[in-house]
């Protein structure tokens, strides 16, 4: 039982670490695909999924940034 939990504490610990660089590197990373898919690793959301509802909610507030991404 102490080594599982030692596993877990250690798991959660490099999960906020990584996604503590994904946010880092989000801000000098101009890759919108590979950060939502690193997002989605953590999130464990599909990526498609994830990646749809994004494109929806940046659609629906600028319809031009929409348009100069594509």
């Amino acid at each position: 039982m102490g080594v599982m939990y030692g596993r877990i504490n250690q798991y959660n610990k490099a999960k906020i670490y990584y996604q503590k660089s994904i946010e880092k590197s989000s801000k000098t990373n101009y890759d919108p695909y590979l950060n939502l898919f690193e997002i989605s690793l953590i999130t464990k959301k599909p990526f498609e999924k994830y990646l749809a509802t994004e494109f929806k909610q940046l659609f629906k507030n600028n319809k031009t940034a929409m348009m100069h991404h594509c």
